[in-house]
């Protein structure tokens, strides 16, 4: 979960930079982005774990 954010937060911070933006909009919609993918990700996991438990009762 960290490195999906970590990694869309750099790509934001390096975007920024490239650009010379006043205010870091690449960073903040990038790392908001990273953040739902991880969340996501994470919930569909948890929803496949619950499945394979449910099969095995």
């Amino acid at each position: 979960m960290g490195v999906i954010i970590g990694g869309f937060a750099w790509l934001g911070n390096y975007l920024d930079k490239r650009q010379d933006n006043v205010t870091a909009w690449w960073t903040l919609g990038l790392t908001l982005f990273g953040v739902g993918s991880a969340l996501y990700l994470m919930i569909k996991e948890v929803i496949k774990m619950g499945k394979e438990e449910d099969e095995k009762k």
